[in-house]
């Protein structure tokens, strides 16, 4: 028997969830790709979560099947590396990439979900959590690709605030993300800067917090250079970096 017999059986109600784990122990042909890595996430398959649901879905099985045979594209491999970890945001990412994800067992990790995505750019990304709990979620881009312009873009994207940061990788350079000011015209015509952030989505939530108060001025942000930034733009990304230090300890 080998592992993609056992889970169609398991797919097609001939085997019976009680018994899926007692016969992975007879499973003697490990041919198939990623073989024992699919093997640790079938013997744990009466997992569940913290809402006391099975953590192995049927579309995870499905996923299984199509690793097995070698025409899924694994998320975790070499060329990825991580960028930005985000607290709390793993409904988010899968909402607004509409993702299809991936549970599996890690030794070491626990049951990881994953996801693999494209934004607008072409960039392809994956991300990785905690599939018990889902809180800690870091996203990773091609080794070969930029780590800041991938953090300019994943923020924008998805529109996070510094306070969601657990991590940002060394090769980004804060002094040199593109900053934005909130700027807004009075009724006489006349423009004002009202602050600057490094973040998108920090910007826009401010921009909608004046815009629910219904004034009759306009609000837009505008994106800065790093080469137009002030001195003190440099000493707040030393600030925020830290904060994320220290936050994670």
């Amino acid at each position: 028997m080998n592992i993609t017999s056992l889970i169609n059986d398991y797919l097609n109600g001939k085997i019976e969830h009680k018994d899926v784990k007692h016969l992975c122990d007879q499973i003697t042909d490990f041919s198939e790709h990623n073989s024992h890595i699919i093997l640790d996430s079938l013997r744990r398959i009466p997992d569940v979560d913290k809402n006391d649901n099975l953590i192995i879905r049927k579309s995870d099985l499905l996923q299984y099947l199509q690793i097995l045979n070698g025409t899924f594209p694994t998320t975790i491999i070499d060329r990825y590396d991580w960028v930005i970890g985000v607290q709390n945001f793993t409904h988010e990412i899968i909402s607004k990439t509409s993702v299809t994800t991936l549970r599996h067992w890690s030794d070491g990790l626990g049951f990881l979900e994953e996801g693999r995505f494209f934004l607008e750019s072409g960039s392809e990304y994956v991300f990785s959590t905690d599939a018990y709990v889902g809180k800690n979620l870091s996203i990773a881009n091609n080794k070969e690709q930029s780590k800041l312009d991938a953090f300019i873009e994943l923020s924008e994207f998805f529109k996070f605030s510094s306070a969601e940061l657990t991590e940002v990788h060394d090769e980004v350079d804060l002094t040199k993300v593109k900053t934005y000011n909130l700027k807004r015209m009075d009724d006489n015509g006349v423009e004002y800067l009202i602050n600057s952030y490094f973040l998108y989505g920090e910007a826009l939530k401010q921009k909608e917090i004046f815009e629910s108060h219904q004034h009759k001025q306009t609000y837009w942000i505008e994106k800065v250079a790093p080469s137009e930034q002030t001195d003190d733009f440099a000493k707040q990304s030393t600030l925020i970096r830290s904060s994320i230090i220290n936050r994670t300890k």
